[in-house]
């Protein structure tokens, strides 16, 4: 009994089933749910911010634009190295940059249009 309690309103603890529960009171809980509540919650979390991060950032047009533009970039390089050694030459080197600059400047536009497609789609929802 806790000291100062009065005796009237302390329940008393019983054994039930190798327990210790309180007389008339029934636990209500999900089975399983009392050996591993942080798997739950852990995986709920992550949903909601997969969910959260995906409407923000909307990744995966970024994810597709940006492997597009890798593979334009591979393409030009493996072009130059597949010239003869003779064939190198600062201008051609000059070339490469060029092209891939020219890439580079492509896909931040293109980024930068598809953010402003995006916010005037949400500015009109």
């Amino acid at each position: 009994m806790v000291p100062g309690a009065d005796a009237a309103y302390t329940p008393t603890l019983c054994r039930l089933g190798g327990r210790r529960a309180v007389p008339g009171r029934r636990r209500h809980r999900a089975r399983g749910s009392e050996r591993t509540p942080w798997i739950t919650a852990t995986v709920a979390g992550l949903a909601t911010f997969l969910a959260g991060l995906r409407r923000i950032v909307s990744w995966h047009d970024d994810w597709l634009a940006a492997s597009e533009a890798r593979a334009k970039a591979v393409a030009e390089i493996a072009q130059y190295r597949l010239r003869p050694p003779a064939e190198r030459t600062p201008q051609r080197q000059q070339e490469l940059v060029a092209v891939i600059d020219g890439l580079v400047l492509t896909e931040t536009r293109s980024w930068g249009r598809r953010r402003r497609e995006k916010a005037q789609s949400e500015a009109t929802a």
